[in-house]
């Protein structure tokens, strides 16, 4: 089977104890992407640590 290369990936993660009781959500859920592109990246943010 061929297949075309993907520049992007994004994977779901759930992690640790639901948020509460019967809840879908986790309290360590996160995504992850991974870009094999550069060129798929439009621009970027730093964040800073304390409040300007």
């Amino acid at each position: 089977m061929d297949l075309e290369p993907y520049d992007t990936v994004r994977g779901i993660f759930t992690e640790g104890g639901e948020l509460y009781p019967g809840s879908g959500f986790k309290q360590k859920s996160h995504t992850q992407i991974a870009v094999r592109n550069p060129r798929c990246i439009r621009g970027l943010f730093i964040p800073v640590s304390e409040p300007i």
